[in-house]
This record gives structure tokens, C-alpha cells and sequence, in this order.
């Protein structure tokens, strides 16, 4: 019987998008990483990018904080739509695509809105492996949802994280919540209708802030 591999690429460096990466770039960055996704992007990611920024600096004076070894996020573009950039808790923070293949198992060419977290990834591959996960983890197996057999209920996602004092978040379904600090108010989002996270709806939806503020 002929095997086939399962492969899931979860994409998560910066998108330098229309950025021409010369001969020279590469000469001073030897530390680069640059991708061809065969779709017209280049992802790179510098490590002291600095040569490269400077280049640039007439057009981009308003520099935003350099992180992850000197990358612009607003030069390279690396969110997108999304509000915020790595180490934030706003969608451009942690959302990343994730590309699954596997051939005569997943049918190609889909699309899927399924929310799925790296946590989900052992319970996957467990049910892959016919074997039983550990019990008392939060992640669940995606594996139905890309076979396209069914959706997944999943619990609510939590994240934390404190590199700049203190943030949580917590998404159920289509909500969003985001805390900048002990005892602050929460802000709320409508990820369905406002996937970049321009408008705080928690002031029109007290009844969503209370039950999210019960999740966290």
C-alpha cells in the first residue's frame, strides 16, 4: 500500500511583501531567511536589519519600536490587516495561516475558517496515530475538520503574557477579549465583522464582557 505524508506548515515570519531583496542585502544579512511561497511574497526575517531600514528612512521616518532583531513591522508590512505585531495579544500578534497537506486524505484546494492553536497539535496528531492523548490538556483534535468530516468545538483560547507588564486574551467563537492590566476594563471585539480590532464593542454588549470576564 502506498504511504503518503501528512505535512502542516504554519507560517509565522515576517511578510516583506514588494521588497526587493538585492545580491547586497544578502551579502550583509548572511543570517536571513528568505522564503519563495511561489505567490509573489518574499518573507524575510533580519537579524540586525538595520543597512537595509536605512535605506529607507526618507520615505518611513516615523519609525515604529524595532523588534525581533530590527524588523520595521510597519515597513515589511508583517500583520497585514491585522492590528498588532509579535508579542502583542491583537490578532496580528498570534494569528498565523496554517497550510495542511496530505494527499489522497486531504482534499486540495480548500479553505477553512476553523479556529485551531498549537496546543490542538499532540491531540491531532495522536488521533493521526490511532493512540489516546494524555487526559487533562486544553487542545483537541483539527484532525475531522481537515478531512472535512466536521467542525470542531473547541473550548475557549487563553492566552497570557507579560514581556510588557501584563496582557490576557481570551476568544470564544467569534468574540475577542484583550486586558491591558489587573483590574482594567476589557476590551472587546466582533472578529467576524471587525477582523483587524478598530472598533471596542464592550460597551454595547454587556452581557458578552460578563461572561468573558468569567472565562478569564
Amino acid at each position: 500500500m502506498r504511504r503518503t505524508t501528512l505535512v502542516l506548515l504554519c507560517l509565522g515570519c515576517a511578510s516583506a511583501k514588494g521588497v526587493e531583496i538585492t545580491a547586497e542585502d544578502r551579502r550583509l544579512h548572511l543570517d536571513a531567511v528568505v522564503v519563495d511561497a511561489h505567490c509573489d511574497i518574499a518573507q524575510a526575517m533580519f537579524h540586525e536589519g538595520y543597512d537595509l531600514l536605512a535605506r529607507h528612512r526618507t520615505q518611513h521616518v516615523d519609525l515604529p519600536r524595532l523588534q525581533e532583531g530590527g524588523v520595521d513591522a510597519r515597513f515589511f508590512n508583517s500583520a497585514g490587516p491585522l492590528r498588532g505585531i509579535k508579542r502583542d495579544l491583537y490578532e496580528g500578534g498570534i494569528r498565523v495561516p496554517l497550510m495542511a497537506r496530505w494527499p489522497g486524505k486531504i482534499k486540495p484546494g480548500q479553505t477553512s475558517g476553523e479556529i485551531c492553536a498549537f496546543w490542538d497539535f499532540l491531540p491531532t496528531a495522536a488521533e493521526i496515530a490511532g493512540t489516546v492523548p494524555p487526559t487533562g490538556i486544553d487542545g483537541v483534535s483539527v484532525l475531522p475538520s481537515l478531512l472535512g468530516k466536521s467542525s470542531i468545538e473547541h473550548s475557549p483560547l487563553y492566552w497570557e503574557f507579560y514581556e510588557y507588564g501584563f496582557q490576557q486574551a481570551v476568544r470564544v467563537r467569534d468574540w475577542k477579549t484583550i486586558r491591558h492590566a489587573p483590574g482594567k476594563a476589557l476590551e472587546l471585539y466582533d472578529l467576524k465583522n471587525d477582523l483587524g480590532e478598530e472598533e471596542d464593542v464592550a460597551a454595547s454588549n454587556p452581557q458578552v464582557v460578563r461572561e468573558m470576564e468569567d472565562t478569564l
